[in-house]
């Protein structure tokens, strides 16, 4: 299906790595031919079930006018992140239709209409991040790369429970399982046309925007919550670390070490990567404002770190109370030396996998 679009001004986005993330409003004069066989089957004047404006047939499988559709399937092909003009994520997208002078259409509450009203585009008409941006091609057979994925679902579930001020939870079955997945080897499953190499940074930079990418929230997904349970997410944890061991096992170096330092190796690692990891993500979704406290904790919650707004269930106030004085020298730190700077520089991904390697190898002095 061929696709052209036509606009009056194309803006600059800012690029974090391959992706993105556009900082001005969108044009709403852009306008899309879309050849689809259905687009006349349907009156001129049904509704946008997007905007509210006229429709010009089916788009997406979706009656919406091609405004809409053409911005639909921008954002999804270039895996556009938005942040809600308003911040409620309820902006009114018919107001611009009507004729009423303000801001274009909020690009976050447009995208979130477009995915609930149920527009869709088959996935093998989209092209992957990694080919879009000529990444190395990869042929990783789907044994190898759905075998930590039936490991972690055939683990025995540990129970996750609060006594008193402790969290109770059996750690042994998953650190069975990552001390027996470490031993594998995945550097060779990146499959090159002949006569090409690539360097190791270049293996790394790879092996990280995949995970990273299997991360991304979805637009429209993510939920600020003001209650943090007492798993506080051990769940999505469990899975975040099993994902992790794919990158280090894609790494030559890494794989070539002794079985014994291994583990070691990779305890270190995961509890400090995870915070830029994390920190990335949180800058790529909520922009780069310093005085934003929001804080993505997995792949489908943020916590806004506002002292005043977080609660722990089924913690007694007096012990919450006295749990929020230690978390808020934390909270100092991780925006004052974390979050902060990440938003000043903001990092491409090539520069946090450069950063996940000084992470993983500055280990001079260190014990185990």
């Amino acid at each position: 299906m061929k696709t052209v679009f036509q606009r009056e001004k194309e803006p600059s986005p800012v690029n974090y790595g391959g992706q993105n993330y556009d900082d001005v409003d969108d044009d709403e004069g852009m306008d899309g031919d879309f050849n689809d066989k259905n687009n006349d089957s349907l009156a001129s004047n049904e509704p946008c079930l997007v905007c509210g404006g006229v429709a010009k047939g089916l788009h997406f499988q979706v009656n919406s006018c091609r405004a809409c559709a053409a911005f639909f399937r921008r954002s999804t092909k270039s895996k556009l992140v938005y942040r809600c003009q308003r911040g409620t994520g309820r902006c009114d997208l018919t107001v611009k239709v009507k004729g009423v002078k303000g801001k274009p259409l909020c690009r976050y509450c447009r995208m979130k209409k477009c995915t609930s009203v149920g527009m869709r585009i088959e996935s093998e008409s989209i092209p992957s991040l990694e080919s879009t941006h000529n990444s190395p091609p990869s042929t990783i057979p789907e044994s190898e790369t759905t075998s930590l994925q039936v490991s972690y679902k055939d683990m025995p579930r540990s129970e996750i429970r609060l006594e008193g001020k402790r969290i109770v939870y059996n750690t042994q079955p998953l650190v069975s399982l990552v001390k027996d997945s470490l031993q594998q080897n995945r550097s060779h499953l990146l499959s090159l046309p002949r006569g090409i190499t690539i360097t190791p940074m270049q293996k790394m930079n790879y092996a990280i925007s995949r995970f990273v990418n299997s991360l991304t929230p979805k637009i429209g997904d993510i939920q600020i919550v003001t209650e943090i349970g007492a798993d506080c997410g051990m769940r999505f944890q469990e899975e975040y670390i099993l994902k992790l061991i794919d990158v280090l096992t894609s790494c030559d170096y890494f794989v070539n070490l002794p079985a014994c330092d291994k583990f070691p190796l990779f305890k270190r690692f995961w509890t400090v990567f995870q915070q830029l990891e994390r920190g990335y993500q949180t800058m790529v979704v909520f922009g780069s404002e310093t005085n934003d406290y929001r804080f993505i904790i997995d792949d489908k919650k943020a916590v806004d770190m506002d002292l005043d707004k977080v609660k722990i269930t089924g913690m007694p106030a007096s012990d919450l109370n006295n749990v929020m004085k230690l978390f808020e020298p934390i909270r100092e730190r991780m925006f004052t030396h974390l979050m902060n700077p990440l938003k000043t520089i903001r990092p491409t991904i090539f520069e946090i996998a450069y950063m996940a390697q000084q992470i993983l190898w500055s280990c001079f002095g260190k014990e185990f």
